[in-house]
């Protein structure tokens, strides 16, 4: 098992990120500030903007905003 390396983004921090449809065909960028800086399995949580929902994003479709 490869080793995660740390994250840079920092609770509060306004970041980019990407989502992708379930059925893998739409992605979309969203905008939203990191609510959890953990790297527990290449995933962090950001709560979008305007919503009341945490996603986890993996943390290579994620970058500062």
């Amino acid at each position: 098992m490869s080793k995660v390396k740390e994250t840079e983004f920092k609770k509060g921090q306004r970041v980019v990120f990407q989502t992708t449809s379930t059925s893998g065909g739409l992605t979309a960028e969203r905008t939203g500030a990191v609510v959890r800086a953990s790297t527990e399995r290449g995933r962090i949580a950001v709560k979008e903007d305007g919503g009341e929902v945490v996603l986890n994003p993996f943390l290579k479709h994620v970058r500062a905003a």
